[in-house]
């Protein structure tokens, strides 16, 4: 009994500590600390970049296109991550696989040469999917409608951060 008591006292006692209710918490209780867009280089001109927002609106911009120097800081409304939030749990965001690449169930079809998406959303639940763009339903291109989704989800983060003035196409390898 005593190794019992020990034992949860020792559990309890090496817990994480509870973080405060965020002010962006939406009404299911859930919130969100950050979101990082990225885009990963292609064979043709995608351009590649990692896009951030935090709760309070900081945005960070930091091209990955090869020979770009191209790095900026702005601010956006604080409401952007809790738009972001609704957008994503609409979309289907938090119970999509952590991965989506060649072999998975939503890609049976997979072509080479395409950018992958990675959009994490750092908070309470933390989600991570990494997708491959290549990835389709049957060889006619058709794309499963959730990761249409995903998709449209990453344009709106792009667009609510005014993200397009810093985003320009790789150059040609």
């Amino acid at each position: 009994m005593h190794r019992r008591v020990f034992l949860s006292a020792l559990a309890l006692a090496c817990a994480p500590a509870q973080r405060p209710v965020s002010a962006t918490t939406t009404s299911t209780g859930s919130a969100i600390d950050s979101v990082v867009l990225e885009r990963t280089v292609c064979f043709g001109t995608c351009p590649a970049y990692r896009l951030s927002l935090t709760r309070t609106g900081l945005v960070r911009f930091v091209s990955r296109n090869p020979g770009d120097t191209i790095s900026a800081v702005d601010s956006v409304p604080a409401a952007t991550a809790d738009s972001i939030r609704s957008w994503a749990e609409r979309a289907g965001f938090f119970a999509l696989p952590d991965s989506i690449d060649n072999g998975a169930p939503l890609c049976p079809d997979f072509a080479t040469d395409h950018p992958t998406i990675i959009l994490s959303i750092y908070g309470r639940p933390t989600k991570r999917v990494h997708y491959y763009t290549g990835c389709y339903l049957r060889s006619d291109h058709t794309t499963h409608p959730v990761l249409e989704s995903l998709a449209r989800l990453a344009s709106r983060i792009d667009s609510a951060t005014q993200a397009r003035r810093w985003i320009h196409p790789a150059r040609r390898r």
